[in-house]
């Protein structure tokens, strides 16, 4: 599997990363790993101690990481601990999504939906008890009409 390496200066929140300085290389996974947030166990076979290193990208898998933290284990061994960046992944689907903002929906409100048409509808509110058991970042989109 390919594996490639960057500098990124870009804020995490944002989408279109300047990547700067890659470094690829080939790796071999010995076992399944987390797509989400993966920790992988590199040799440095160029002995640059991996120095600058905070972003990832594996084209196999399609997924872009941040590097979160890099930790010497052995004389030749780095961990890199990585967790998904979910805007550069999917910012392809983000971009061509075609919703707009302007305020929460309310209940009576008129929607324009482009069709000319509109259509009043009610909106519910769903109560869970459920928490997330980490504190990952977390993208949620709906669009649609019922």
């Amino acid at each position: 599997m390919r594996l490639e390496l960057y500098h990124v200066k870009d804020a995490p929140n944002v989408i279109g990363k300047t990547i700067e300085a890659p470094i690829k290389m080939d790796v071999l996974f010995k076992r399944s790993i987390d797509v989400i947030n993966p920790q992988l166990v590199l040799t440095d076979p160029q002995k640059i101690g991996f120095i600058g290193i905070n972003y990832l990208y594996l084209p196999d898998l399609k997924r872009y990481y941040f590097v979160d933290s890099i930790e010497n284990i052995a004389d030749n061994l780095w961990l890199l601990k990585c967790s998904c960046d979910v805007l550069e992944t999917y910012k392809a689907d983000i971009r061509y999504s075609y919703a707009s903002w302007k305020r929460t929906i309310q209940t009576g409100d008129c929607i324009d939906l482009s069709l000319d048409k509109c259509a009043y509808t009610t909106i519910t509110k769903h109560n869970s008890n459920v928490q997330p058991e980490t504190d990952e970042v977390m993208i949620l989109s709906t669009v649609g009409v019922s």
